[in-house]
């Protein structure tokens, strides 16, 4: 089997897909598996060092860009198109499969063109509009929602769930680790693969609140490349106890592990991380038009598995509470973090690791 991987324009999205092609790898290791890419992405980043040869394509972003990058983006678009057809003619895969993204819809299109199986995979009850696009082209869509079928033919969809990589489910909590109970209280801060300027403020803020326990916190915070110095500043200056700032974490196994409690955004790909790992979490939901990841962040707090927290005015000021509670009654934690692990479901990369295998 010859698999083209097109990556989906962010971690959430990518991630996925690079747990479908490594198991794959193991599972066959007669296949062949590439990436298709764009310059300076975010999944680029994600799939160096692992051995995947990747292709890259000049796509970008359309949604919620200027009109001058629309405009540019669009420009660009017949030579993405061009340069997947000769990547389709080179590599001859024999299905294409994507989570969207800028990469994802010319690589699709010309795939389709030229004979090839395609597969779309959606992680989302509602999808995005590449992915809408993309739907036109697809021999088959994969769902990680059943209530996304509404979305899609019914006749070419199946629910397979989230995939989520062996090396997070390796690190799942357990409850066995007595050094747990009593060392610094361990904070993992991820706003995603690009970070999150206003999540990183309020952590900061936060942080300011809780400058008498600042000495008996370590934080862990993936910032994006801008807020950096920034945050590394604002921790200098309030004295924690231990403290680390990145711009982008590429060892996201070992960050989940150590930390007590992750703060982050509720996008499915994070939350199937979160229950994989059983992390106890504090989610503050990015706010969209459809308002999904909110969706998301309310289930898993009514399930007892995480604390949410919206983005608005005072929001430094309940994290804080949180926090504080949190660092004072650790059974409390100890219970989240059993209900989140509760949430996690394997066998969504077998299910799909099937449907590849019966359509080649």
């Amino acid at each position: 089997m010859v698999l083209g991987v097109a990556g989906g324009g962010s971690g959430g999205h990518s991630i996925p897909l690079l747990a479908i092609a490594e198991e794959l790898r193991k599972t066959t290791p007669r296949a062949d598996i590439f990436f298709i890419t764009t310059q300076k992405s975010v999944e680029e980043r994600i799939i160096q060092g692992r051995g995947f040869p990747y292709y890259k394509i000049p796509s970008g972003k359309l949604n919620g860009q200027s009109k001058l990058t629309q405009l540019w983006t669009l420009c660009r678009l017949p030579f993405a198109l061009l340069k997947s057809f000769f990547l389709v003619l080179l590599c001859r895969p024999d299905i294409a499969l994507s989570a969207g993204g800028y990469a994802g819809a010319p690589f699709i299109m010309a795939a389709k063109l030229l004979g090839v199986r395609t597969i779309i995979y959606e992680q989302n009850r509602k999808p995005g509009m590449a992915i809408r696009l993309m739907s036109r082209f697809a021999n088959l869509v994969l769902l990680n929602y059943d209530s996304a079928r509404d979305n899609f033919p019914r006749s070419n969809t199946a629910v397979v769930g989230l995939p989520c990589r062996e090396e997070i489910t390796n690190i799942r909590w357990r409850g066995t680790d007595p050094r747990w109970a009593e060392s610094n209280f361990q904070i993992f801060v991820t706003g995603g693969s690009q970070g999150a300027v206003g999540l990183n403020r309020m952590l900061v803020e936060a942080m300011r609140e809780l400058a008498e326990k600042a000495r008996g916190i370590s934080i862990h915070h993936q910032t994006g490349n801008n807020d950096v110095n920034f945050v590394e500043d604002v921790y200098k200056g309030i004295e924690l106890a231990d403290y680390k700032v990145e711009g982008f974490v590429y060892d996201m196994p070992k960050a989940y592990e150590a930390a007590h409690v992750v703060i982050c955004r509720a996008g499915a790909s994070t939350l199937v991380e979160l229950a994989a790992a059983a992390k106890a979490a504090i989610l503050v939901p990015l706010v969209s038009a459809d308002n999904h990841q909110t969706s998301n962040a309310r289930d898993y707090e009514g399930a007892g598995a995480a604390k949410m927290i919206m983005q608005e005015d005072g929001a430094e000021k309940v994290l804080a509470n949180q926090l504080r509670e949190l660092i004072a009654n650790r059974s409390q934690l100890l219970e989240m973090s059993r209900n989140m692990g509760a949430r996690y479901v394997p066998g969504a990369t077998a299910k799909i690791l099937a449907h590849l295998r019966k359509s080649h």
